[in-house]
């Protein structure tokens, strides 16, 4: 089905698909017919250019059937790859500079972070016009966005390629107490120190 996905992906055009140009334009035919151009558009819209990862998550679901990972690691690995396409959706819908292009083209025509992408960044508008979501652009900026998605692109890519994502959140958890112990110990030293001065 990755497979699928991935050729329908590769061979897309907009003008191939009903939602774009009716009739669609039979000059050059996606390979999976009309159903799986208008499948790639509606990728594309809810999902820009994370629309790419889709094939990965399908080889991943594959993948995960018949490996012999624990149920901690399948869902580690499903759970990182759905991070890591969700992160880099929200980083496009950041750096998308000029949207106007994007409408003609029209093969990102919800932006390049897609619908997702651009709700939980920038916002988009409802029927009314009224704008919904941009909840990373109001609390963080663009910049925090960036520094937030990108380490959440690259941790969960970490867990993605780790050949056991277990022991890597064991060594990150056990990172973290160590940190937090140290912590407490210097928050003691200071207020020994407050005490005797």
């Amino acid at each position: 089905m990755g497979f699928v996905v991935l050729v329908a992906l590769a061979y897309y055009e907009p003008a191939q698909s009903s939602n774009v140009k009716s009739p669609p334009e039979a000059s050059t035919p996606n390979p999976l017919g009309l159903g799986g151009a208008n499948l790639i558009f509606y990728l594309f819209a809810w999902f820009g250019i994370a629309a790419w990862c889709v094939p990965c998550i399908l080889f991943t679901v594959a993948y995960v059937c018949f490996a012999d990972l624990s149920r901690r690691g399948v869902i580690l690995k499903l759970g990182s790859a759905l991070v890591f396409s969700l992160s880099l959706g929200v980083l496009a819908a950041t750096s998308q500079s000029n949207p106007e292009a994007l409408q003609q083209d029209q093969t990102y025509w919800k932006g390049l972070g897609g619908a997702l992408g651009g709700y939980l960044y920038s916002g988009l508008p409802d029927a009314e016009g009224v704008m919904r979501g941009g909840f990373l652009s109001s609390w963080i900026g663009p910049l925090g966005t960036y520094f937030l998605m990108g380490a959440t692109l690259l941790g969960s890519l970490g867990v993605y390629v780790s050949a056991r994502p277990n022991a890597w959140f064991d060594k990150v958890f056990k990172a973290g107490e160590r940190f937090g112990e140290k912590l407490r110990e210097q928050k003691e030293n200071l207020k020994k120190a407050s005490e005797v001065d």
